[in-house]
């Protein structure tokens, strides 16, 4: 069981050195999935399963089949709805959501970069956090290995 916590009027500091501010904090399964969103939104919300497959684009209509029906019936079994991207929109999505990880705050220093804040996912308002290494730290296999400590401790 999923337990959501909403935390109204909570002062949010968010490290950039910017001044603090009253919103609204959402938590679910001991992580924060909203910050600043009204407690209206909150009651909302629906767990929906929701998965995106990569196709080559020369393979597109295939996949989709006659009139959708290969995307309805593996819908339809696995009770997750479907998005079919090419790689060519994968990439161009990929590239959209670089552009918008650059717009948001930051914090870094020699070693790493932080970037934190909102992004947009069609409809929805997720808060998003990434971390970007430098190669001082050591090669690419240390470089990851620390990613993925950072993004457990952050999850």
């Amino acid at each position: 069981m999923k337990e959501k916590i909403l935390i109204e009027n909570g002062t949010i500091i968010d490290g950039t050195g910017s001044k603090e501010y009253i919103g609204n904090i959402i938590i679910e399964d001991n992580k924060i999935v909203a910050i600043g969103e009204s407690a209206k939104d909150f009651s909302k919300e629906k767990d929906i399963k929701k998965i995106d497959v990569i196709v080559p684009d020369e393979q597109l209509s295939l996949a989709i089949g006659r009139k959708g029906q290969n995307v309805r019936l593996a819908s339809s079994l696995s009770g997750w709805s479907i998005d079919i991207l090419t790689t060519s929109q994968e990439s161009d999505r990929r590239n959209e959501e670089f552009k918008n990880l650059l717009k948001q705050k930051k914090i870094s220093n020699k070693y790493m970069t932080i970037y934190f804040g909102h992004l947009k996912d069609k409809n929805k308002k997720m808060f998003n956090i990434s971390f970007v290494t430098k190669k001082k730290i050591g090669n690419a296999v240390k470089r990851n290995k620390i990613k993925r400590r950072l993004r457990n401790i952050a999850n």
